[in-house]
């Protein structure tokens, strides 16, 4: 107890911290300056991209919807090669998530949480995107 007395700084009862005398309304008016401030030109044209590049999507998209799956030139023999090779290729990439955090699970290593982490979160993508395949498809 008497080591917590001893640490403790003693600013004087007439000392100011802040200079001046500052209402709440000019100390409000300072902090959000930080953020009030305008927004740069460069980030709307960093934010132009992605959004021609989702509209660009979603007209494919609904290209795809409305013409069909022959658009990717398909033959009748092999209709859904596309769709089946991607649908295999994502639960593929699922299992290998599966896979890593089950050896690292099984041979104890005590290093393996992140990793685990890491390879639990594709495995859940991983699935989701594959379960938007036959979705979308279908």
């Amino acid at each position: 107890m008497k080591e917590a007395t001893e640490n403790k700084v003693d600013y004087g009862a007439n000392e100011q911290l802040v200079s001046g005398n500052p209402s709440f309304h000019d100390i409000t008016e300072q902090i959000c300056q930080i953020v009030e401030r305008k927004t740069p030109l460069g980030w709307y044209l960093a934010f132009v991209l992605p959004v021609i590049l989702i509209i660009v999507l979603l007209s494919m998209m609904g290209h795809l919807f409305f013409t069909g799956i022959g658009i990717w030139g398909n033959q009748i023999p092999v209709g859904w090669a596309f769709d089946i090779t991607n649908f295999v290729f994502w639960v593929g990439i699922g299992h290998a998530g599966t896979l890593i955090s089950a050896i690292l699970f099984l041979l104890r290593q005590r290093w393996r949480r992140s990793i685990n982490r890491f390879a639990e979160a594709i495995t859940i993508f991983a699935i989701i995107c594959a379960g938007m395949w036959p979705a979308i498809h279908v």
